[in-house]
């Protein structure tokens, strides 16, 4: 996982979003440590299902009762990757745009000069598997926060010099263009 160059072929989606004067500069989806409590849950109703099925032939309603419990929870876990697929990331040159839905598509838009504040938080896990979260103040409205990005060092300080670099009206068209490659997890 990398943040992708705004060269880099990305989802057609994205540009159906974009104003005519504006670049993309980074794109990125959540980090997929967000699929673990899924998958673990998947995996445990699998593991659970075939150790009570045994005990359980006797009883059929029972029987059922947990396979479709496990099954549920696998339906959980593909509604899970399907939903981190769809949900992007996109920073431009002139705004934050959250855009997320695998079938129905929901766009969430900031524009760079509501942003008043942007922090930076990680968890333990985070530090440990590479993600962080963006608080977004825009003094206007509540907090929103954008949990699970990946390089989240990286990303704070490419916006951060977006954000302050739009403030100061000197942002050129070259700047922003290349994000470094980094290696992937």
């Amino acid at each position: 996982m990398r943040l992708k160059k705004s060269s880099d072929t990305v989802p057609a989606s994205v540009n159906n979003y974009l104003l005519a004067h504006e670049r993309k500069v980074i794109i990125t989806r959540r980090h997929p440590a967000i699929l673990i409590p899924s998958a673990t849950s998947a995996t445990g109703g699998l593991f659970v299902a075939a150790a009570v099925n045994p005990i359980a032939k006797d009883n059929k309603s029972l029987e059922l009762t947990i396979w479709l419990l496990a099954g549920f929870f696998c339906l959980r876990f593909i509604s899970a990757c399907f939903n981190w697929f769809a949900r992007l990331l996109v920073f431009t040159s002139h705004r934050v745009l959250l855009i997320s839905g695998a079938f129905s598509g929901r766009v969430r838009n900031i524009p760079l000069e509501d942003i008043k504040n942007m922090t930076l938080r990680r968890s333990r896990g985070g530090r440990t598997l590479g993600y962080g979260a963006f608080i977004f103040d825009t003094g206007s409205r509540p907090d929103i926060i954008v949990d699970y990005i990946p390089y989240p060092e990286q990303t704070y300080l490419k916006v951060n010099g977006l954000i302050f670099q739009r403030r100061e009206g000197s942002l050129s068209k070259s700047e922003f263009n290349e994000v470094r490659p980094t290696a992937a997890l």
